[in-house]
């Protein structure tokens, strides 16, 4: 009789957070866009290469922000000096301050800085050949390389991410746009390196291996498009768990407990009335009590126990509890009445 009622009770939770769970993702996907930032690349053609780009992403605590430096070894192959206009395109996106990015180098013949003016349409022809997207602003550094020789050149910028708060814990997504890297004669292997704080776990990301708290990658050649990862902290977790489902489990299995709890005392006090009498008990007083302890229980549970949002932005939670109202007195009904039996079994008749 026992393995009956836990069975009716567990089909029951699982029946409710199937149809609940599924509404907490029944909002629109929060997103609150962050920055752009692409590669470095020349403006015209040129004879110069990439020997080898040291790309690094210093994330920040929260993950909302990092530090991202990118180092090229750039070499001039010819017998003669070159001349060229490097640029990187980068737009603020809606979170965070608005950060400069900056180029240096010891070859520049001129400071870097933005663009000149030029008319909409050839300004847009351009950013097109460049490789990058509309409305971006490009900053340039005029560099000169004498024949045979390498130098450096360095970007610097802070990187507020693309924030999805679909989660427990907001995602942060970063993104390196490489199509103006083409524009270079050849270029070579990148090296990345993923500065991450404590509890911070990284999602989709290319091949790579972890050293403590570094992750590192090793583009072999330029990707199809761009470099991009996500990164989630853990911070405030249960198990590390950063998706939903886990703790809907938890919520299922809690209610499963509170349903358990109440139903079978229920039955086993009520064994010895009147067959009338335990039929009225059930459903006017176990019913609705088991009911409205179940709902208190959930939402203690959930906006007590567990961690913020760990149920998803949707209203899935006010759903499973109006499920787990709606199915509390038929299941309840049915587990005490399996109790009840079960005592009764045990024990003659009594009045």
């Amino acid at each position: 009789m026992r393995r009956a009622g836990a069975f009716i009770a567990t089909s029951a939770a699982l029946a409710g957070l199937a149809l609940a769970s599924p509404a907490s993702a029944n909002v629109p996907r929060s997103w609150t866009t962050g920055d752009e930032l692409t590669a470095v690349g020349p403006l015209e053609a040129s004879p110069l290469r990439v020997v080898s780009l040291r790309l690094s992403f210093d994330l920040e605590p929260d993950l909302g922000g990092a530090a991202v430096t990118a180092d090229y070894e750039v070499e001039n192959p010819t017998d003669a000096p070159v001349t060229a206009r490097l640029a990187a395109g980068h737009r603020h996106g809606e979170r965070g301050p608005a950060s400069q990015l900056t180029l240096a180098s010891k070859a520049a013949k001129g400071a870097a800085g933005p663009l000149e003016t030029m008319p909409p349409t050839e300004r847009a022809q351009l950013l097109e050949r460049f490789g990058t997207r509309p409305l971006m602003d490009l900053v340039v550094l005029p560099i000169a390389v004498a024949a045979h020789e390498k130098v450096n050149v360095t970007a610097r910028y802070h990187y507020s991410g693309y924030e999805d708060e679909h989660g427990v814990n907001p995602r942060y997504d970063y993104e390196y746009l490489f199509d103006p890297a083409r524009r270079w004669a050849s270029f070579g292997p990148t090296d990345v390196t993923i500065q991450l704080p404590p509890d911070a776990e990284l999602v989709y990301l290319f091949p790579h291996r972890r050293e403590g708290d570094r992750v590192l990658v090793r583009l072999d050649q330029i990707p199809d498009h761009h470099f991009v990862f996500g990164a989630v902290s853990r911070k405030s977790t249960w198990l590390g768990m950063t998706s939903p489902t886990g703790y809907w489990v938890l919520v299922a299995a809690f209610t499963l407990l509170v349903t358990l709890g109440v139903a079978v005392p229920a039955g086993k006090l009520w064994a010895t009335r009147t067959p009338i009498g335990r039929l009225l008990l059930r459903l006017f007083v176990l019913g609705p009590a088991l009911a409205l302890a179940n709902v208190l229980a959930i939402a203690f549970f959930t906006g007590v126990v567990l961690p913020s949002r760990a149920l998803g932005r949707g209203y899935g939670t006010l759903a499973f509890m109006f499920l787990v109202a709606i199915l509390s007195p038929p299941v309840g009904a049915a587990i005490a009445a399996l109790s009840a039996r079960r005592r009764s079994l045990r024990a003659p008749w009594g009045p």
